[in-house]
């Protein structure tokens, strides 16, 4: 093999390997996105939800009762 065909060898390597990792970037590229979104989801859900109703903890500090303030 001559030194042409050693650095046409080297390249094709090269670019089997960057292919490899433009698609494995772009799967956690879409990975994030998906992640992303099922955040801002969960963020809109848990604005409905009253947590302190699931607290164990003295709920009348919550209620506005005058004697916890």
């Amino acid at each position: 093999m001559g030194r042409v065909d050693t650095i046409v060898l080297i390249c094709k390597i090269q670019l089997e390997q960057l292919a490899d990792r433009e698609r494995r970037l772009r799967r956690e590229i879409e990975d994030g996105k998906i992640q992303m979104e099922y955040l801002k989801l969960l963020m809109d859900e848990i604005k409905y939800v009253n947590v302190i109703e699931y607290l164990t903890l003295d709920k009348s500090v919550f209620d506005g009762d005058s004697e916890h303030k």
